[in-house]
């Protein structure tokens, strides 16, 4: 158990997330705000939200918009901080 979850649990969340991800990245879309506030556990699985932040992307294309980190620091990629998100700032651990 860790922090009162259970091992089988965290692998299958971070299965979902994982799934979750590729779908919106196959979708052409990058989340720009993924941490623990905006998974949801459900019965059917782990759920990512908060969908405020998401923008489209084009392959391979990196944002460069964002004058404010839209996200707590502690879990944004170091390339995020000038304002640089891609696919790879929504996976960063």
């Amino acid at each position: 158990s860790r922090g009162g979850m259970n091992l089988l649990l965290l692998v299958q969340t971070l299965r979902d997330v994982a799934r979750g991800l590729q779908h919106l990245h196959d979708s052409s879309l990058i989340h720009r705000d993924i941490s623990a506030r905006n998974i949801l556990l459900a019965p059917s699985g782990a759920k990512i939200a908060d969908f405020g932040l998401a923008r489209g992307l084009a392959e391979e294309q990196v944002i460069n918009k964002t004058a404010v980190a839209p996200g707590p620091l502690r879990w944004m990629a170091p390339e995020a901080f000038p304002g640089y998100f891609s696919k790879a700032t929504d996976i960063y651990m």
